[in-house]
């Protein structure tokens, strides 16, 4: 078995190049929730069986806390559970079969089991002594053995001069009891792992990458699934030569049927893609440097319904995601994109919709210093490739990262429309740039995107750095007319002292 060849989702961006860009992949600023008491650890699900996805929240002290998604986004106020483990959260999913999604909590050595009951909580779990180390885990699960119920694939990372890691294939036997059916020894992990035929041989197999401790040399290490789920052939791949913690993802990048896969290093800040053969070998096919530092994750999602796969890097120094856009035959487009201030640390990011529009949203916990942390959810807000609103990206960032301009509207005359900033500066003089043709011209540090051919304002910002222009679209204007619109404002933060939003295209029909 393959994974499909090809993605479905979406994500924010923010164009920092010069030139005409083509549309870019939005996302709103974020929903903001209090996750006090350290927390460690984020997975996704609908546990209360309303169709939201909610968010099972572990914590650094005490045990994990419940966020019950309300479908539109926002979430409900933190509650406990049955759960008494203080321990991360690993992952949810249906191991007993009845329909519900199970917890797997990392527990001190043990892996534990709470049978989900479908309305928020758990009953008592059950717990199977693995010998684990006290490091970070990873769980993944699949269909292993092809047996028509769900296995665990358990990643410990062990702890460096002491414990090595290892990587533990968990049969399940169709009612939530897991067993031990192949312990893998990669060295020292540095992903999660991750399942796919990557021989086409029918069998599933498993991929993981690694960082000997402390020594150079990163790898991606593939063990090929046989009848007996033994996975005894193993191979190596050495990617680079630093060791650090890595994101690795695995889909067809590059549309051929055959699975490839992208690694981050964060020892040298880059993004290395592989395109399979489809007999378990790879050829590398590019290298991406990142703009920010200390990737530690990765995902590989269609962001813009193209059916081309996107790399979606997150990085904790300075806490932003980056995204290069997928031109589907395995190469791809770098674009900027910024989720939150540059100062904050993401950490345990995922993708789910939130708000049940059919897109993937973000969400994340951010360590933030000298208060309680938050989990933040930011929507999808990316145009259809249908709409009368083209993103073009190109913001300038300023006191509060880089500013985002959100537009609504069918543009016919007399129905309502909206531009509005956000990520703004309170209290700062505003301008909105509404050109009849694309400039780019350098200004300010930034890029000019619109011509100058109105300029709507000042306006002052409110005190959250927003503004928003509304009313009915104007009569008159003629079928086919092409507008750019940019918000320019004065902020100490940006270059030159001032700041931009990104820009839009808008086409009345």
């Amino acid at each position: 078995m393959s994974r499909p060849a090809h993605c479905a989702s979406r994500l924010v961006a923010l164009l920092i190049l010069t030139g005409s860009v083509g549309a870019q992949i939005v996302y709103e600023p974020a929903i903001s929730s209090p996750a006090p008491n350290g927390p460690k650890g984020l997975v996704s699900g609908d546990l209360d069986g309303d169709g939201a996805p909610d968010l099972l929240l572990g914590h650094e002290s005490g045990p994990p806390t419940l966020l019950l998604g309300l479908g539109d986004g926002s979430f409900g106020p933190e509650q406990a559970l049955s759960i008494t483990t203080a321990g991360e959260p690993l992952a949810l999913a249906d191991l007993d079969g009845d329909g519900n999604l199970d917890a797997l909590i990392d527990a001190a050595g043990a892996l534990e089991v709470w049978p989900g009951k479908g309305n928020g909580d758990f009953d008592l779990p059950s717990s199977f002594a693995l010998g684990l180390s006290a490091g970070e885990k990873r769980a993944t699960v699949g269909d292993i053995d092809q047996d028509l119920d769900t296995d665990v694939v358990l990643v410990d990372f062990g702890l460096a001069g002491s414990t090595p890691g290892a990587v533990i294939v968990l049969g399940n036997d169709g009612v939530g009891g897991l067993s031990t059916v192949a312990t893998l020894a990669p060295g020292s992990p540095s992903s999660e792992a991750h399942l796919a035929d990557f021989d086409e041989d029918g069998f599933v197999d498993v991929a993981v990458a690694t960082g000997p401790f402390g020594g150079a040399g990163q790898s991606v290490r593939l063990w090929f699934g046989d009848a007996a789920s033994s996975f005894a052939v193993t191979t190596e791949i050495v990617t680079a030569s630093t060791s650090a913690k890595a994101g690795f993802d695995v889909e067809d990048l590059d549309n051929d049927g055959h699975v490839d896969w992208a690694l981050t290093h964060a020892g040298d800040d880059v993004v290395h893609v592989n395109t399979g053969n489809g007999d378990g070998t790879f050829v590398l096919r590019g290298s991406y440097p990142l703009m920010g530092n200390k990737p530690h994750a990765l995902f590989v999602e269609d962001l813009d319904d193209d059916e081309a796969c996107e790399l979606i890097v997150f990085n904790e120094d300075p806490g932003h995601v980056q995204v290069f856009l997928g031109l589907g035959d395995g190469t791809f487009d770098p674009i900027l994109t910024v989720t939150a201030s540059m100062t904050e640390t993401i950490l345990d990011p995922l993708l789910a919709d939130f708000d049940a529009d059919k897109r993937l949203d973000l969400a994340t916990r951010l360590d933030l210093p000298g208060v309680d942390d938050q989990v933040d959810v930011f929507l999808n807000h990316t145009y259809a490739a249908s709409a009368a609103i083209e993103d073009l990206g190109q913001a300038l960032p300023g006191t509060h990262g880089y500013p985002i301009q959100l537009v609504e509207g069918t543009f016919v005359a007399g129905a309502p429309f909206s531009f509005t900033l956000h990520n703004g500066l309170s209290g700062s003089i505003v301008f909105h740039v509404v050109g009849l043709s694309e400039t780019n011209a350098p200004f300010k540090g930034g890029i000019m995107v619109p011509s100058v051919d109105v300029l709507s304002g000042p306006y002052g910002a409110d005190g959250v750095g927003g503004i928003e222009l509304t009313g009915p679209w104007l009569p008159g204007v003629p079928n086919g007319t092409e507008l750019w619109l940019q918000f320019w404002f004065s902020d100490p933060g940006g270059p030159l002292g001032m700041a931009a939003s990104s820009a839009v295209k808008v086409t009345t029909p």
